[in-house]
């Protein structure tokens, strides 16, 4: 048996040696020193049997794995199983690679047994596999079994920045615990399950994206993740970048077709609407127009709108704007069109209408933008009142769009000129009503670029004892004016009012405002210098009341040699209510002494108690109310009127004086001054005689 025994050890230690295995102990109770077999002698390059102690395995290795060595079996408090490769310079073989392996035979053991074996080839084999790894571009990653991390290389550590060192060996979820419930675990454990190698692109935070390849290994799996991101970024921007043009040209689109401000479409649409409605053809996109049934057009107009943005700003305008949009929406159907052309000027094109359609139509929009708008201003609660005016047209077949729209803005301006709030249907004469009026306007226009207005003079004179107290300077237009204004028989003393209106048609008021004054200051003032107690006064518009005016009208009467209490100006009522810069150059005029009258008392809008606090010396009854007088009715509203203005300590006026009667009428109201053609005709300056009417009236 003992025979058997010796051989079989011979045996086991042959086939030891065959396989270039070492066998090592360590007994911790002995005197510290290792037990080693023949062959751990040879892999190490000692002389066999020679005494080894740890002391000297410690020292044989090299300096950079010591630490390593030492922490492999010795976790600072016990010995414990371990693994480790060590690098040993042989004497013979030079600088070899050394596994070692530990474990304590049983628990509680004070001691190790354990192997060891040459793997320099395999180490040198691995360092070249490590090499080829850390090479590529891609990340490479492998996991044995257990999902412990055996290998991560260089790219991945980078990107990932991590210490590849210090990450093997631990499990890959709690190293990267953003890959956990992502497409990267479920592919990872489906193939790490047995199945097929995969390949995916999938998102990884923060913001990475990788093209992955999941591979099964002997044991355990690997993954290949090449970074897509700026691929992916790439493919963001161009998407981002395709849809923001995308967004750009329907906004473009949007905004050659629509109303910015509103959302309703334009005048582009609107037109394309229209030649649909003639042309008895579909409109893409709509319910329709067809061919059957009436249709009309209605221009709508909001009434005083600019004394809302005067007065609450342009925000509140921009929302007085979407309001009507919005109720005018309402009041059509589907078939039909609401567009707004600009400013405060909308369109309603209706199709399928009955007999009186556009008229209920009509009455409904008025209806509808007559009630309050509230709106929140800075704040506070506003309240806005607005109106509307309608030009209505029919439309038929074979009309060509634009002249439907011409023509419902002509009816338009006829509703306005009858007192606003009201809808107006388009009649032929007011087309020739239109030539008229462009007639006026190029005439003004011929007018003010050349010459300028000849002006006649009419006196005004204090009722009490008769004596001239001013100037009032009307203009006086040639012959061809009547033939413009398509009323041959107009008197020449009518002129002066049908010139500023064709002004303010026009948009000219302000310049025939300055030519009015400028030839009124020069033609008379040398009659002035001779009558200094003679005042000329000049009219003045609200469009004229800009800064700077007060001081440019001064300097000029003060060039031609005047004084301050020679000049007054008329201004309309409107001037105390619809401007600030107005007020202001008011009191700017009342301060250097000029005297300031209100004219066409009693038809404006302003209260007494805004009228009182303007600087105003003069009333002037507008000749409406003057010449009312005559019935008992009209002498009482003259007497009132007269009386408000004596109220605060104003002399008051009565215009268009034109007959004894009228006359009589305003000295029984109590009126200070008058002016008319019942008390002088208006002629040239060098025509005027200034003597008194000869007694007191």
């Amino acid at each position: 048996m003992a025979r058997e025994l010796q051989r079989s050890a011979v045996l086991l230690d042959a086939a030891v040696r065959a396989t270039g295995i070492g066998i090592w102990s360590w007994d911790h109770d002995g005197d510290g020193e290792l037990s080693w077999s023949p062959t751990m002698y040879d892999l190490f390059g000692l002389a066999p049997g020679s005494p080894v102690h740890l002391e000297d395995v410690y020292r044989l290795c090299a300096p950079t794995d010591r630490q390593r060595v030492l922490e492999a079996f010795w976790d600072g408090h016990q010995l414990v199983e371990g693994e480790v490769v060590m690098h040993v310079a042989h004497p013979a073989r030079g600088r070899r690679s050394v596994l070692m392996r530990s474990r304590v035979p049983e628990p509680g053991a004070l001691g190790l047994v354990g192997v060891a074996v040459d793997v320099t080839e395999a180490s040198a084999q691995a360092d070249r596999v490590a090499e080829i790894l850390d090479a590529i571009p891609t990340v490479y990653v492998a996991v044995d079994a257990d999902w412990r991390i055996t290998y991560l290389n260089r790219r991945g550590a980078e990107l990932f920045r991590v210490s590849a060192p210090e990450i093997v060996g631990r499990v890959l979820w709690q190293v990267f615990p953003h890959a956990v419930g992502t497409e990267f675990e479920a592919a990872y454990r489906r193939v790490a399950a047995g199945g097929p190698a995969e390949r995916f692109e999938a998102p990884y935070p923060p913001g990475l994206w990788f093209d992955v390849q999941v591979q099964p290994l002997d044991s355990g799996i690997c993954a290949y993740l090449n970074d897509v991101t700026a691929r992916h970024r790439l493919l963001a921007t161009e998407t981002e970048a395709r849809r923001a043009a995308e967004t750009a040209s329907a906004e473009l689109a949007f905004r050659a077709t629509h109303d910015v401000l509103t959302g309703l479409p334009n005048r582009t649409v609107l037109l394309e609407f229209l030649e649909a409605v003639t042309s008895g053809t579909p409109v893409p996109g709509r319910d329709g127009p067809t061919s059957g049934g009436r249709a009309a057009v209605l221009f709508v107009d909001l009434d005083e709108f600019k004394i809302v943005n005067d007065t609450h700003g342009h925000e509140a305008g921009d929302h007085l704007l979407r309001v009507v949009a919005d109720r005018l929406s309402a009041a059509v159907r589907t078939t039909d069109l609401v567009a707004r052309l600009g400013g405060d000027e909308f369109v309603v094109a209706a199709t399928h209408l009955e007999e009186d359609g556009a008229d209920a139509l009509a009455q409904r929009i008025l209806a509808s933008l007559a009630e309050p708008v509230e709106m929140t201003l800075a704040g506070a609660r506003v309240v806005v009142t607005t109106g509307a005016s309608v030009g209505l047209r029919d439309v038929g077949p074979g009309m060509a769009p634009g002249e439907i729209l011409r023509d419902a803005d002509l009816a338009l301006y006829r509703a306005k000129g009858a007192g606003r709030n009201r809808a107006v249907r388009f009649r032929s004469r007011h087309r020739q009503e239109l030539l008229a009026r462009v007639a006026r306007e190029e005439r003004l226009r011929e007018l003010l670029d050349g010459a300028g207005p000849a002006l006649e003079h009419q006196l005004s004179y204090r009722l009490r004892d008769g004596a001239v107290t001013g100037l009032d300077p009307r203009v006086r237009w040639p012959g061809s004016w009547r033939e413009a204004d398509g009323d041959a028989a107009r008197s020449d003393g009518s002129h002066d009012a049908a010139v500023w209106a064709a002004a303010r048609e026009a948009g000219l008021v302000a310049a025939l405002g300055r030519a009015v004054v400028e030839r009124a200051l020069v033609e008379s003032a040398p009659l002035l210098r001779d009558h200094p107690e003679v005042m000329l006064c000049l009219p003045v518009t609200v469009a004229q009341l800009v800064p700077g005016f007060a001081d440019e009208l001064c300097g000029r009467f003060r060039e031609l040699g005047l004084t301050a209490d020679q000049i007054g100006v008329k201004v309309p009522e409107a001037a105390t209510i619809e401007s600030v810069d107005a007020a202001a150059e008011l009191f700017a005029l009342d301060e250097r002494g000029v005297r300031i009258a209100v004219a066409d008392f009693g038809t404006g809008s302003s209260s007494l108690a805004r009228l009182t606090a303007f600087p105003v010396q003069v009333v002037r009854i507008d000749e409406a109310f003057t010449a009312r007088g005559l019935r008992p009715d009209g002498a009482r509203v003259l007497a009132a009127l007269v009386g408000l203005g004596h109220a605060f300590g104003a002399e008051v006026m009565a215009e268009g004086v034109d007959r004894p009667e009228i006359l009589d009428a305003a000295v029984t109201a109590g009126v200070d001054l008058a002016v008319g053609d019942a008390l002088h005709q208006a002629g040239r300056v060098d025509a005027l005689d200034l003597r008194p009417l000869g007694t007191s009236i």
